[in-house]
């Protein structure tokens, strides 16, 4: 796998890129902490997520740290660096938004889903971690909502926002690509095989080819989450959470489609590994996404951790 190198050519034009994630930085500098009240944070959280929407901040692709730094003009060195600082700034701030300090969190759920959309239009190391923090505040809030509400409403609204591996095989070989890191698609299953399939295999050689060179330096430990990711060129890490990220998925799919046709998801355990193996088997049976087929025990093991966060434990 071929490493960085700093006379590789910037893909994505940087002479915006400076005052544009400047402007970014204050539009999220404006969401406010906890400690706030909920209706001043709510809306300032919508506000940078609607500007993303309006078209009025163009997308801009957000190198990691060594990249930056391998630039060889200061002026893109500068840009680049507002980029990652825009992005450390908005990864900071979505880690700490929740539904105990929102009171609409079903509309930034929604919201988030546009947040993701917009990093997906420019590859970047950066773009892939922010799409993936979004996708995942996105579904840690939907679990929530949906523990703390378990109405059909909330679920049928939740149904229409779910990501479901939404980042696709491509963005990730493109953003690996600005990066100096080309994959031998010899080593990967052919275009003809499911994307989740391809991801996994993907992120099997990251993990293998990152393990040689250092195994105890790259294993995941706990605590690891995308903001370390920031901090060093770390793919097969990100892999890693976007597999956890995809047993969530999987697991609020489930959830939904028991709170679609019952009366109220239970919170005895043997009767919501009934429930689930009733309503959501298909769903778990599945054998062409990223995380494979599940079981009705992680279902519970990730609902138990939703009604934990819903109790503000």
């Amino acid at each position: 796998m071929k490493t960085i190198s700093p006379a590789l050519h910037v893909i994505q034009p940087w002479g915006i890129a400076c005052n544009l994630a400047l402007g970014m930085c204050l539009s999220f500098s404006a969401i406010v902490c906890a400690q706030n009240s909920a209706e001043h944070e709510k809306p300032a959280l919508l506000m940078f997520l609607e500007s993303l929407d309006c078209g009025s901040i163009p997308p801009v692709s957000i190198p990691s740290k060594e990249r930056c730094e391998a630039l060889p003009d200061d002026s893109q060195r500068e840009s680049a660096q507002a980029a990652r600082d825009f992005c450390e700034d908005a990864l900071n701030k979505l880690s700490g938004v929740s539904c105990r300090d929102i009171q609409e969190p079903l509309a930034v759920i929604e919201k988030l889903s546009h947040l993701q959309s917009w990093c997906l239009k420019t590859p970047g190391y950066g773009n892939l971690l922010l799409a993936y923090a979004a996708e995942g505040r996105a579904v840690d809030l939907s679990l929530v909502a949906l523990a703390t509400g378990e109405n059909r409403e909330t679920a049928r609204f939740l149904s229409s926002v779910s990501f479901h591996d939404s980042i696709p095989f491509d963005f990730w070989v493109q953003s690996l690509a600005s990066e100096g890191v080309n994959i031998d698609s010899a080593k990967l299953p052919p275009r003809d095989e499911p994307e989740g399939v391809r991801l996994a295999s993907l992120f099997q050689l990251l993990w293998d080819e990152t393990s040689l060179e250092n195994r105890l330096h790259c294993m995941p430990r706990a605590g690891d989450d995308f903001r370390k990711c920031f901090e060093e060129f770390a793919p097969a890490r990100i892999g890693w959470l976007a597999l956890q990220l995809s047993i969530r998925e999987v697991s609020l799919s489930a959830c939904l489609a028991i709170a679609e046709n019952t009366n109220g998801i239970p919170h005895d355990k043997q009767q919501f590994l009934s429930a689930v193996r009733e309503h959501a088997r298909e769903i778990l049976e599945r054998e062409d996404r990223l995380g494979g087929k599940m079981f009705a025990d992680q279902v519970w093991m990730v609902w138990m951790e939703a009604l934990e966060k819903a109790n503000g434990n």
